[in-house]
């Protein structure tokens, strides 16, 4: 069942076409497999690597959003994890609790009074860049999170990479306000795939494997190859990582580009 929800979250992070309902799905699909109390899915301008407007949030005070930006520069546990060159981490891996719950000041002044105790995410990264974060927290009667929690995030991480990195070069494309561009067309371009073929062809672009496409469509992985090879042969590709730079030109020629 477990392994189902999961190829669930895969699915609609690929498939969503908007990426605040790419975060904001990934949340609540995100909290059926392992529990949190509140989360926040952030997005980094591409130069500065500060937050890109408000986060998607499930669950988190209105405070917490707006009041943020004023503590971007004492927020020690982002700076700690950083420093700590870790994919995803706990933040009770990051301080001695005992002694941090105590003396922090970003703690005590931020997130104590919403009952922030635990918390658990990651930085999702292109290279040096910084496309997001995601972080989720627990409070202190919930208790602090798990190794299966962390495995999951593990497993969901590089879908999430993908569909961020894919995001930010559809964004550099889109014509800046002004330029003329020709307005975005009805079109999707995909006219050429069956709808299961433009269901296996956006799985694949999301980062799944021939086998949790099969498990998810419930068809065999023959099958999945047979579409696969269908989709190469309309797309005029020879392999997977093609797809990527079809689905590129797909959104340039989408909004006129």
């Amino acid at each position: 069942m477990q392994t189902r929800k999961l190829l669930n979250i895969v699915e609609a992070i690929g498939a969503a076409t908007d990426i605040d309902q790419v975060r904001l799905l990934t949340l609540n699909m995100l909290r059926e497999v392992l529990w949190f109390d509140r989360a926040l899915f952030w997005l980094y301008e591409p130069l500065t690597g500060l937050p890109a407007g408000p986060p998607v949030a499930l669950d988190m005070p209105g405070e917490i959003t707006t009041g943020y930006p004023d503590y971007l520069g004492k927020d020690e546990v982002r700076q700690t994890y950083r420093n700590a060159k870790r994919l995803i981490s706990l933040s009770t891996e990051l301080f001695d609790y005992s002694r941090w719950t105590r003396q922090s000041g970003f703690y005590n002044d931020f997130l104590k009074p919403f009952d922030i105790h635990y918390m658990s995410g990651f930085d999702i990264k292109d290279g040096p860049s910084n496309l997001g974060a995601l972080c989720l927290t627990r409070g202190r009667k919930t208790g602090n999170f798990s190794q299966h929690d962390l495995d999951v995030l593990t497993l969901i991480y590089p879908h999430l990479q993908n569909r961020l990195r894919w995001n930010r070069i559809l964004e550099a494309s889109l014509p800046q306000p002004g330029s003329g561009a020709a307005p975005p067309r009805e079109r999707t371009g995909l006219e050429p795939l069956s709808r299961r073929e433009q269901d296996i062809a956006r799985l694949v672009m999301s980062g799944a494997s021939n086998l949790e496409i099969a498990s998810l469509l419930g068809i065999s992985t023959n099958t999945v190859k047979m579409h696969l090879q269908n989709i190469f042969d309309k797309l005029r590709i020879k392999r997977r990582s093609q797809l990527f730079l079809v689905f590129q030109g797909i959104e340039k020629r989408k909004f006129g580009i």
